[in-house]
């Protein structure tokens, strides 16, 4: 958790140590869980990062970058450091809304089925197997984020903060496939 608060803040780990007055070894230790915190060492960590003390000892699990799970509309142009400060502000997101719907009961069960492009032989072909399962009508789709809600899909309006970004989705086990639409 310490890792997701300090790159949602978009903090490199010299800049936080410095922020906590620790050396960046105390600090690498601390986020590879080599080295436990006390209360007071806690607080300072929530105090510097500006989250609540109580986030750094939730146990939900991070989703990896890079990997099958998190896709974003990027430009060539985005800093490799916005991407990242950007994956670690979804990941905090994803961990609350998680918490949110396992309270509930979602009215629509999760229709969100993978096809292999290379099997289906392009993206058009892939696109019109998802029109049919989703029964959509021909011609362009009028409300997307009502089809999306009607599969399962979860849409949040967040700040992004990285203007050539439209949105990210998320696709974790045990979740509604979750979609973070920037609201500008």
């Amino acid at each position: 958790m310490v890792v997701l608060a300090r790159g949602s803040r978009g903090l490199s780990q010299a800049a936080f140590a410095k922020g906590v007055k620790w050396s960046q070894g105390k600090v690498s230790k601390i986020e590879h869980n080599l080295l436990s915190v006390d209360e007071g060492e806690a607080k300072e960590i929530a105090d510097c990062l500006e989250f609540p003390v109580d986030f750094f000892y939730q146990d939900e699990a991070a989703v990896g970058y890079g990997t099958c799970c998190q896709y974003d509309r990027k430009r060539v142009t985005t800093p490799v450091r916005q991407l990242n400060q950007l994956h670690d502000e979804v990941n905090i997101k994803r961990i609350q809304v998680g918490r949110l719907v396992k309270g509930i009961d979602l009215p629509h069960e999760m229709n969100f089925p993978l096809f292999d492009i290379d099997r289906y032989g392009s993206p058009e072909k892939a696109a019109q197997l998802l029109r049919a399962t989703w029964q959509l009508p021909r011609g362009p789709i009028l409300n997307l984020m009502e089809a999306v809600e009607r599969a399962g899909g979860i849409i949040v309006m967040i700040d992004l903060g990285v203007p050539v970004i439209d949105g990210v989705s998320q696709r974790t086990q045990g979740m509604p496939h979750l979609f973070f639409l920037d609201k500008n």
